[in-house]
């Protein structure tokens, strides 16, 4: 299910006052009761791959990877192999690159097998703007293009990265390094700890507290801990619990923007963010905390290309952005999906499915997500502004369909933000505009 998925065990029995979503899930899981293999067939949806490999990952740019006879390889939408089976491994994709192993050594490649990075390296933490790669037993930071720093990072075990933030250990000690405008790191006590970063964000761990640190500044937001619990940035915001519940809060504070009472919450995925009612099931909201799709699913994980996993009862399948069952549950688990191709599993064997983007509704879906944006915000600082060139296409997702097209003479100064699979999200003083592939021509002003 990626490295997030969200779960209730709340029994039915015990859902005071939630008469209308029990109807629901009553129905669905009778539903779901068939045999798998004679499940009816979704309209919309083809089964690429019969169940019968022995492991599967999230998809890759329009793939995805399976493991067959003890090795991994990367299927395509026609079943047929994009890239044969022939690594022993894979590690965490990012920018639509995958890291393998192969020979005992690491190297990294692109959906159609294309090596990007050469197999010479011990480990490989998630792809990245910098990317930490294990080399003579010592992490060296490989920047933007593929050359390694002139010295090893300062750590001697790995935490996580993302973007220009890379979380280590160093003698015990928890430390955030960033390779952002100006070089920085900053070090806890032994006794404090670090999470893995995201969005140039650090959740960091003191004295039984939680927070964030910003990797680029080494400080924390609000200037303290303060939160029992929190979870990642995504989309400028994250999950933070406080004595009543979780709710989410934003980089300029400690405050919560809205929430504060759900029982549970998750990160914020194309405009939408899972929580838990104290009923045990699971819902959605918008970046505002507006209900967008009600509390009746026992478990899901975040939107990726317009579908989310969920789970009713012990079945598995896909939602849309309305709560639909794109993907009607009865299977045991399923991987998130990429163009959505995405990877099931029937009997213990994992087989590969196709959602037709018909379906799914991507361009409803360009139309709803550019609507989802939140209020204005400032972009982040420091930013080094980029101009978006006349006739570059904003897409509302990741991949996604355009949501407009910038049009003849005209140019947009922009910062950018997230990067994830390929693209980067551009933001201005008012907020997030969109995506833009990576290798748009995003110039200095």
């Amino acid at each position: 299910m990626g490295d997030f998925v969200m779960d209730a065990g709340a029994d039915l029995a015990a859902n005071g006052g939630m008469f209308q979503p029990a109807i629901r899930r009553l129905c669905l899981a009778l539903a779901a009761a068939a045999p798998l293999a004679a499940a009816a067939q979704d309209p919309g949806v083809t089964l690429v791959a019969a169940p019968a490999f022995e492991a599967a990952a999230d998809g890759l740019e329009g793939t995805v990877p399976v493991r067959q006879n003890g090795l991994w390889g990367l299927l395509d939408a026609s079943g047929q192999w994009a890239v044969k089976p022939q690594y022993a491994a894979i590690g965490a994709s990012g920018q639509g690159r995958l890291p393998v192993e192969r020979g005992s050594l690491w190297g990294v490649i692109d959906a159609s097998g294309r090596e990007r990075t050469p197999f010479a390296f011990q480990a490989i933490g998630q792809i990245a703007d910098w990317t930490p790669m294990r080399w003579k037993g010592q992490w060296w930071a490989v920047g933007p293009d593929g050359r390694p720093e002139g010295q090893p990072l300062p750590f001697d075990q790995l935490i996580g990265n993302d973007g220009t933030c890379m979380v280590g250990k160093a003698g015990g000690l928890p430390i955030a390094v960033s390779r952002g405008q100006t070089p920085a790191s900053t070090m806890l006590k032994a006794e404090d700890a670090m999470r893995a970063p995201s969005e140039g964000f650090v959740p960091i761990v003191q004295d039984g507290l939680e927070g964030h640190l910003d990797c680029a500044w080494g400080t924390i937001i609000g200037g303290a801990v303060s939160a029992q619990a929190v979870r990642g940035f995504h989309q400028g915001l994250a999950a933070r619990r406080g004595p009543r519940g979780w709710g989410f809060g934003s980089a300029f504070g400690n405050a919560l923007e809205f929430g504060g009472t759900w029982a549970a919450a998750g990160d914020f995925s194309e405009g939408l963010a899972a929580v838990q009612e104290a009923s045990g099931l699971w819902g959605f909201v918008d970046l505002t905390g507006h209900p967008v799709i009600a509390p009746a699913f026992d478990a899901v994980g975040p939107f990726r290309d317009g579908m989310a996993p969920a789970r009713l009862g012990p079945a598995w399948g896909f939602i849309g952005r309305t709560g639909n069952w794109l993907v009607t549950p009865r299977f045991q688990a399923v991987k998130a999906a990429s163009q959505g191709l995405a990877a099931v599993e029937i009997g213990g064997r994992w087989g590969v499915i196709a959602v037709s983007p018909a379906r799914i509704g991507l361009q409803q879906l360009a139309a709803a997500a550019a609507a989802l944006w939140p209020a204005p915000r400032q972009a982040p600082a420091p930013c080094t502004p980029r101009v978006l060139p006349p006739g570059t296409a904003i897409l509302a997702t990741p991949g996604g369909a355009p949501a407009q097209t910038l049009p003849p003479g005209q140019a947009w100064q922009v910062c950018l933000g997230d990067s994830r699979d390929g693209f980067v999200q551009v933001l201005n003083a008012q907020g997030p505009l969109g995506w833009v592939a990576a290798q748009a021509p995003l110039t200095l002003r």
